[in-house]
Formats: C-alpha cells, structure tokens, sequence
C-alpha cells in the first residue's frame, strides 16, 4: 500500500520497526498500537519493512512467517523513497549520528509531519519530530 496525505487534519503516525516487532510478538492485538489506529493514519516507513522482514527471515518458522504475513493486514500505508527522503535521511544520518534504516525513520516522520511511535532511545536528541516513545527495547532478536 502506497502513503497518500490527503487528510491533513487527522493525526499521522510513523511506526518504527521496533513497535512492528512488538506487534509482531502480540499478534496484533497490542492495546497502544490499536489506540493509534483509531486515532489517525498510521504509515511505516520502507526501511521499516525491509528491517521487518529481515527480523523474521532467520527463523523460517511457521509461526514467525504467518506474524509477517499478518503484517501486511494490518491498516497503514507504506512512505517510498524519493530524493527528498533520501536526501533528508542523508542530512539526519549525519547530524544525529543515526543508523541508515533509522534515519530513513526519521526523515520520513519528519517530512511528512507525523508522529514517530518508537521503543528506540536513539531518536530522542531529535527535538525537532514529534514522538511517542514506548519505553526502552531489550536486546537481542527475540526480545525487542
């Protein structure tokens, strides 16, 4: 599903990877993130999807393919690249000190004005992009 802006006045959000994992691991059914959807528009940005895939690739377990096939039944609208993306990501990745998916992350929350819902300390030195912060993530694959 491609993101489209067209209704400006309804709260967007931006989810990170680490709240797709978190979802990933609940089913689905995370009170937070289903508050989110009602709220507003909720967009995910490529890298996010890429890191996704990446997270449940390794296992090739029944269980963890079906959680990312369910991924994509879930309401939200994908941000592709562009040259402002990647020019955005480039400038955020050099300022923050970020890794290259999350400042594609954060580029993208900040272009499109949307709220970036994450687990990931490394975004709060970015005063300037609004933020739900979810609390800090464990280590490790299985864990975040």
């Amino acid at each position: 599903m491609e993101a489209t802006f067209q209704n400006e006045k309804m709260i967007k959000y931006l989810f990170d990877t680490s709240v797709l994992i978190l979802l990933s691991q609940h089913h689905g059914r995370w009170k937070e993130a289903e508050k989110i959807f009602e709220q507003g528009s909720v967009y995910v940005c490529f890298a996010s999807v890429t890191e996704f895939y990446y997270y449940h690739r390794p296992y090739r377990s029944e269980d963890l393919l079906k959680r990312y096939e369910n991924f994509y039944q879930l309401p939200f609208s994908i941000i592709w690249p562009n040259r402002e993306l990647l020019d955005k990501a480039g400038y955020v990745k050099a300022e923050y000190a970020l890794g290259l998916g999350d400042a594609f992350v954060a580029a993208a929350a900040e272009m499109h004005e949307c709220v970036l819902v994450h687990r990931d300390k490394d975004f709060l030195k970015m005063k300037d992009i609004r933020q739900i912060y979810l609390g800090k993530k464990k280590h490790g694959r299985n864990s975040s």
